[in-house]
């Protein structure tokens, strides 16, 4: 029992102990600080993602109003001055940003079909068809279709953001 009392009151053994658990907690406060850090970095990674898919999406869909109202344009107006070039490349643009959506987030599938049909309706015989609305209307009809069919495709719906 007096050996016990030496060893406890023994000052390098103390200092020791003392020495061994404030490296202890030292280290576990800057392993918990890493663990938070990660935590709230990865959690800004998920936030900023989703922010680009939304401005991503944003602009994906003013592209495809821009080709709406070209298609549109070019073909109820016989007059028009729009040329069928402009219509492929505003076409082009808009796979381009949607294209851009998908790369984004990997788990919304690229609306191919809805796109090759708007594509198609647009631009299908357009150096040989007559243009304007009586000739038209069947087509005009058709893009405005496809094209609603394109804005409600799952690539383009903005999603909550579940943290």
């Amino acid at each position: 029992m007096n050996e016990f009392a030496a060893t406890c009151s023994d000052t390098g053994w103390l200092s020791v102990a003392e020495f061994v658990m404030r490296w202890v907690v030292a280290l576990g406060g800057w392993g918990v600080a890493f663990f938070l850090w990660n935590l709230r970095r990865e959690q800004a990674r998920r936030i900023a993602d989703h922010t680009e898919i939304n401005k991503a999406i944003d602009s994906a869909l003013e592209q495809i109003e821009k080709v709406e109202d070209l298609v549109i344009q070019f073909w109820s107006d016989s007059e028009s001055k729009i040329l069928p070039q402009q219509i492929t490349s505003n076409m082009t643009t808009c796979a381009f940003y949607v294209r851009q959506i998908s790369r984004l987030s990997n788990e919304r599938e690229y609306p191919s079909k809805e796109l090759s049909d708007v594509r198609r309706a647009a631009t299908l015989n357009m150096e040989q068809d007559e243009r304007g609305i009586d000739h038209q209307r069947e087509r005009l009809g058709r893009i405005v279709t496809y094209i609603a069919k394109l804005r409600k495709a799952e690539i383009l719906q903005k999603r909550p953001f579940s943290g």
